[in-house]
């Protein structure tokens, strides 16, 4: 009984992700500014995030990786047309995904931080998919 379950059971891909949120309170010219000083304290480790500033724990379907990368975007606030258009010019080798790049949507700088940010671990992740996928030929 036991191997024809092993038989019938599939493999899949669940990204486990842990979210932690801190508030940082800092004077600044703008907010650009005030989010490069942060980030310099960030990775300083003048600012560290603990279990104290847990918010919640996220279980995500990966198996299509340009619809797990649209979910994501939304999730940032990005319109679901503009996430479409994004995932799937991160899926191309024709398109980086860039600054220059997202001027072309209207959206705010924090946003296009935060896609900046999606789109590079995606990227990441993929890459070494397709290298260990690579390593078994």
């Amino acid at each position: 009984m036991e191997f024809i379950r092993k038989l019938s059971m599939k493999k899949f891909k669940i990204e486990v992700q842990e979210i932690l949120s801190k508030i940082i309170e800092i004077e600044a010219t703008d907010i650009d500014q005030a989010i490069y000083e942060v980030k310099k304290m960030y990775e300083s480790e003048e600012i560290i995030l603990n279990e104290n500033d847990y918010i919640t724990t996220e279980f995500t379907n990966y198996e299509r990786p340009r619809i797990f990368l649209k979910e994501k975007l939304i999730k940032v606030g990005v319109k679901d047309n503009e996430a479409t258009i994004i995932a799937m010019d991160a899926g191309s080798s024709q398109i980086i995904i860039s600054k220059v790049y997202l001027n072309n949507f209207k959206l705010n700088n924090i946003t296009k931080i935060k896609i900046l940010r999606l789109v590079k671990r995606w990227y990441r992740y993929n890459k070494f998919l397709y290298y260990k996928l690579k390593s078994k030929l």
